[in-house]
């Protein structure tokens, strides 16, 4: 898989669950930096540095459509279990909520993975 800089790509864990969205933003011989400052290996399955080869942790992959709402859904019901618990104000989950609706009417519409939110 070649990165190219300024390409969107994934972080997915180990059981292939979207983790975030980012932007490559340097890549060299070996390996990318990420938005967020990371280094990666250049095939994205390693971080750089990581040089054992049983490595099982989260890697990076091309975007695909439906990571965006695999994200926002799961972050929303993160941010759900902590405003029931009273550590996140109501306010803050009501701008969650905000984003990810759209979303979810697409999904109940069937456009589920598309991309397509109207």
């Amino acid at each position: 898989m070649d990165f190219v800089v300024g390409q969107k790509v994934c972080e997915e864990s180990h059981n292939g669950q979207p983790i975030r969205m980012l932007t490559v933003s340097k890549v060299g011989k070996r390996k990318m930096t990420l938005s967020n400052g990371s280094e990666w290996k250049i095939d994205g399955n390693q971080p750089w540095g990581m040089d054992d080869r049983y490595y099982t942790g989260s890697s990076i992959r091309e975007a695909r459509a439906g990571d965006e709402m695999c994200i926002r859904t799961r972050l929303a019901v993160s941010w759900a279990t902590r405003a029931r618990w009273g550590v996140v104000p109501l306010a803050v989950l009501e701008q969650v909520h905000a984003l990810v609706k759209p979303h979810i009417d697409a999904w109940e519409r069937g456009h589920i993975g598309t991309g397509e939110v109207k």
